[in-house]
């Protein structure tokens, strides 16, 4: 079986700001700077084990026709775009090695790793992994997912996850319709562009925000450790997206 993505019709399309502000962080001039790329982490608990060939499948054919999933981020000289590529599902979707099941302990210091510089995202590729954790001491199965930011926000990105389960909790759906952005007029353009350099020279005009117990000088400095909290697991019935 190919692990290759079907190629659809090519389509390249222009980051919005706030999409171009989480790409620049994985370019060298960010890195340059010590700053982390914003990764957006998912965790789906199974209790039963999963097959890493039909795993790959159900992304192949759900998640993929997606296309910020199956496009990399480039700088054309305008700024930062997507444009298609091939999608190699044996890099972007893997097995973890382990040697034995691991803790909650374990697995949360795990997750928490792969916020560290040598863990980065390939910014040659979409910027986006599937891990699969084949064993906890629980008995139960992982599958982590590792997501750029500038791909889509968290509530998008449930969706988008949500789309490679049935409701039965399994991998299986009908793969979403690939659909072209619409078309932006003269005029939207035109504001667009007014509202962006507005923007740029009010905000920093602003007062910096007064310091409070979630704001940290230097949190994205590279040797800040990330670590991991979790509370229980949520039941897949209970997930409702509005």
């Amino acid at each position: 079986m190919s692990t290759a993505a079907a190629r659809p019709k090519p389509l390249n399309r222009q980051l919005s700001w706030f999409s171009s502000a989480a790409g620049f962080i994985n370019t060298d001039h960010a890195a340059a700077a010590g700053l982390r790329p914003g990764l957006i982490i998912g965790l789906f608990y199974f209790n039963r084990p999963l097959k890493l060939q039909d795993l790959r499948y159900a992304i192949r054919e759900r998640l993929l026709p997606l296309p910020r999933f199956s496009q990399r981020v480039v700088d054309d000289g305008k700024g930062l775009s997507l444009v298609d590529v091939e999608v190699d599902l044996t890099h972007h979707v893997c097995e973890v090695e382990q040697t034995s099941a691991w803790s909650d302990t374990q697995f949360n210091e795990w997750v928490a790793s792969r916020h560290h510089p040598v863990h980065a995202l390939d910014v040659e590729r979409p910027l986006w992994q599937v891990r699969l954790v084949p064993r906890l001491e629980d008995g139960r199965c992982v599958l982590v997912f590792l997501v750029d930011h500038c791909i889509g926000d968290g509530t998008a990105l449930v969706a988008a996850l949500l789309s490679l389960l049935d409701g039965g909790g399994t991998l299986g759906a009908p793969p979403p319709r690939r659909l072209a952005p619409p078309e932006v007029g003269p005029w939207a353009r035109l504001w667009q562009c007014v509202s962006g350099v507005f923007k740029g020279l009010h905000d920093p005009l602003l007062p910096a925000d007064p310091p409070n117990p979630l704001k940290q000088r230097d949190y994205m400095a590279p040797e800040g450790d990330k670590v991991v909290a979790q509370s229980d697991a949520v039941p897949l019935e209970l997930i409702v997206l509005g």
